[in-house]
């Protein structure tokens, strides 16, 4: 469900600045681009995670970020 919110997201944000950047974006642009996103942000979940554990805590605070 979250990798669909995420797709979603970003088809609307793709959409949104075709015409400033005077490209149509396809189908398959907004999907590698969604993926890179989900990577993107489980990779920072997992640093988070380290952070917080680094600094002897279970909870993620805005210091880790």
């Amino acid at each position: 469900q979250l990798k669909a919110a995420i797709w979603y997201t970003v088809g609307k944000l793709c959409h949104a600045h075709e015409s400033k950047i005077q490209m149509t974006v396809t189908p398959q642009f907004i999907a590698a681009l969604a993926e890179m996103v989900y990577y993107h942000l489980e990779c920072l979940g997992q640093d988070l995670e380290m952070f917080a554990q680094h600094a002897g805590r279970s909870m993620i605070k805005v210091e880790d970020v």
